[in-house]
């Protein structure tokens, strides 16, 4: 082929990427909330990679005590913190790395170790190296404590100098309820009604009918036998326990059992997260009781920057749990339990939020209309709401009201009554 036939294709190979890359652009929709100002977010995560709940498998084995926070869980809520900091504070979006107050930062955490320092280590990423330094010398001085210390020269030297913490650490209150007292982390400790329709969950239809299914095809014959267990002592309640060593372990890359990462072990997730997604959703009732009092938490933290009773806070979180989570994003269908082994097995619903899973609402502010919407984010991708927020990429606030509000129990105290009509608990066999 001559020299000039190959430099004509080129060129039309050059022309047409050149149309495509212009038709690309010109067709790419613009991301609506760049044109608006961001006043507000708010963040619902569940704490980092932890120790099992249960003594099962090796779980007494470990170097951790139960339910405790890993070095890996504290790394995830690092990073998360820095994945925030380039979307918060880098941009300038959100937060003046410049002017952090005390308040800029808020933070609420469950009355759990595991929370408490997932909060600590998300915020440490957040705030990273955005601390003060002393402007006089008079400051260093005045700051030393009345008492003579042990620390060498170098270390004011070479770590502290004029910093007024080492790496310019940000400190963030944290502030916590007692478990007890945690109406809004843990409804059903103060109601007695949602206690019931919680340990009425074994007489749901779709309980008995994954409890059956599994006892008819063997599984629990099977799965006994494996771990050493009384068949007639298993339920859905313990083969969840199991799947979560099984899960900590693998976050921790210690080994499990062959059979962990073959069906067996697919279909104790899959018991897991139903249990996770059903045991307090199996009823509209309950759904309302265990969301009522988080939902109304979101929506007063969001009225607040947006009718300007909050002008100093830019950056709410809520360090809890997965059942946190779920109680707010079941109520909005942003997830579901899925009853079936195989749909589970072949789509991404009916997933239990992992270890660091993030739930953030973000405020924006159309100041050209002087309208406010939110745009909701889980794990990093946005996500839409149906109802009045017609599934949009952002919800007016005011649709945002209505679709919230109705799911909002005003009077939790009548609510929370006892009644005689719920099922008694049978013994499963």
């Amino acid at each position: 082929m001559k020299k000039h036939t190959w430099y004509s294709i080129c060129l039309l190979l050059l022309v047409l990427q050149g149309a495509l890359c212009a038709w690309t652009e010109g067709t790419r929709k613009k991301l609506p909330e760049k044109e608006m100002k961001l006043i507000y977010a708010l963040e619902y995560s569940r704490h980092g990679a932890r120790a099992p709940m249960h003594h099962h498998l090796n779980a007494s084995s470990w170097k951790y005590e139960l339910e405790e926070l890993t070095p890996i869980g504290m790394r995830q809520h690092f990073l998360l913190g820095r994945s925030l900091y380039h979307r918060y504070v880098k941009s300038g979006r959100l937060i003046d790395p410049n002017n952090i107050k005390t308040r800029t930062v808020q933070v609420r955490s469950t009355d759990f170790d595991r929370t408490i320092m997932s909060a600590q280590t998300q915020v440490y990423g957040l705030l990273y190296r955005l601390g003060t330094s002393f402007q006089k010398d008079q400051e260093r001085w005045f700051s030393i404590p009345p008492f003579r210390l042990n620390e060498d020269v170098e270390f004011f030297r070479d770590t502290l100098y004029n910093r007024v913490l080492p790496n310019k650490f940000v400190p963030v209150p944290i502030h916590t309820v007692p478990e007890h007292q945690d109406d809004v982390a843990f409804p059903e400790k103060s109601c007695p009604r949602l206690q019931q329709l919680i340990q009425a969950v074994e007489e749901a239809s779709e309980y008995k009918k994954i409890f059956n299914q599994l006892r008819i095809e063997g599984f629990f014959k099977q799965f006994a036998e494996l771990v050493g267990e009384q068949e007639d002592k298993l339920t859905l309640h313990s083969l969840a326990e199991y799947d979560d060593v099984i899960n900590c372990n693998l976050m921790q890359s210690i080994p499990v059992p062959k059979w962990a990462r073959q069906e067996i072990g697919h279909k104790l997730m899959w018991v897991h997260d139903f249990l996770n997604l059903y045991k307090a959703f199996h009823n509209e009732e309950s759904t309302r009781l265990i969301s009522s009092n988080l939902l109304k938490d979101t929506l007063d933290s969001i009225d607040a920057a947006v009718t300007g009773k909050n002008t100093v806070t830019k950056f709410r979180l809520f360090s809890a749990h997965d059942d946190t989570l779920n109680r707010i994003m079941v109520p909005l269908g942003l997830n579901q339990h899925v009853s079936d082994f195989q749909k589970f097995l072949n789509s991404k619903k009916g997933r239990n939020p992992p270890f660091a899973s993030s739930l953030i609402f973000e405020v924006y502010k159309d100041e050209a209309k002087n309208e406010n919407y939110i745009m909701v984010l889980y794990n990093n991708h946005v996500k839409t709401l149906g109802g009045a927020c017609n599934n949009e990429r952002l919800c007016s606030y005011s649709n945002f009201k209505k679709l919230i509000e109705p799911m909002i129990i005003v009077d939790m105290k009548s609510a929370c009554v006892a009644k005689d009509d719920t099922p008694k608990r049978k013994a499963t066999k």
